[in-house]
């Protein structure tokens, strides 16, 4: 999810500087509607936060580290390259107070303005925070986030997540008989089970320290597929049956969620309990079928977990 900064150079209006929130709203809608040449102010910033916040061209190509950089596109590019006169900021939601504290301290002694609409504050090069009942909330966030930068962290990026992930998923579906593959371009555990396979791949989202885990489980059955193939030949079913573990609340938390190594301890004990059962079961024509049609189904997922016949309809 993506956060949006509106920064601006007052010097670029014949009017005084805003006096209050809503003016600094008015002036925002006029300089959204201003044509201007790149502004040596804004890529002097954009520079300055490159290198606090490296963009993703910053990383050798194959770096798994670009997966973590803050902005897609390099900042200073962005700047150079902009034919208006507001820029707009786009950060990710996760690192946007931090990004935004930053961009304040940075934009001041350039004699810039920096709006955080979502927040409801603008800051100006000399007015300070507006509307003024805002500056001790925002000393309060600066504080925090200076708490949290001092404690001790440990390095967990998408790229550390996604090795230790597969190495763990890998130490417990390799004594079931799954391999770790390249399936359709997705990096997979595969296994062979009586007329079909089994696949199990997961989708890492989000940025530090708010990630996100969805394991997705497919069960491919030859015998079932040749019947909908019969029956509805103008359709294209390729699994028997696919699902999403992540996409229920356990226990009154979002089981998809990664914050820390707990989690994903948390994540795996979650699939190990519900999924391989799952799984086991779907080995057989007959075990699939109790699955899809019994009401022992039930017995093995959350009901409101979300399952689904791939091209449409639901299991219950």
């Amino acid at each position: 999810m993506s956060y949006s900064l509106s920064i601006w150079d007052p010097s670029q209006l014949n009017r005084p500087l805003p006096a209050s929130f809503s003016e600094a709203g008015q002036v925002l809608e006029q300089m959204s509607r201003l044509r201007a040449k790149p502004n040596p102010r804004l890529i002097e910033l954009a520079r300055q936060l490159s290198q606090c916040y490296p963009s993703r061209d910053a990383y050798a190509a194959g770096d798994p580290g670009a997966e973590d950089a803050v902005f897609l596109t390099n900042p200073v590019t962005e700047a150079s390259e902009m034919q208006r006169a507001l820029w707009q900021l786009d950060v990710p939601s996760g690192i946007a107070l931090s990004v935004l504290r930053d961009a304040v301290r940075f934009a001041k002694p350039l004699g810039l303005a920096v709006m955080d609409d979502q927040l409801g504050i603008y800051f100006d090069p000399k007015n300070g925070v507006l509307p003024p009942a805002m500056a001790e909330t925002w000393q309060a966030v600066e504080d925090a986030l200076e708490d949290e930068e001092a404690k001790p962290k440990p390095l967990i990026n998408k790229a550390y997540l996604r090795k230790r992930f597969n190495q763990e998923l890998e130490s417990l579906l390799e004594p079931k008989g799954f391999k770790l593959v390249k399936d359709e371009n997705v990096e997979c555990f595969v296994r062979e089970v009586e007329d079909g396979r089994q696949r199990i791949f997961f989708i890492l989202t989000g940025s530090s320290p708010d990630f996100r885990i969805d394991i997705n489980l497919n069960v491919f059955n030859t015998t079932i597929e040749k019947i909908n193939a019969a029956v509805f030949p103008e359709k294209s079913y390729l699994c028997a049956f696919s699902t999403v573990l992540g996409c229920f609340e356990y226990p009154g938390e979002n089981v998809g969620a990664v914050s820390k190594e707990g989690d994903i301890v948390q994540i795996l004990r979650i699939f190990e309990d519900r999924a391989l059962p799952l799984l086991d079961r779907c080995t057989t024509l007959e075990g699939l079928e109790g699955l899809l049609n019994r009401e022992e189904s039930q017995v093995l997922l959350p009901v409101n977990m979300h399952k689904k016949f791939r091209g449409g309809g639901n299991l219950w």
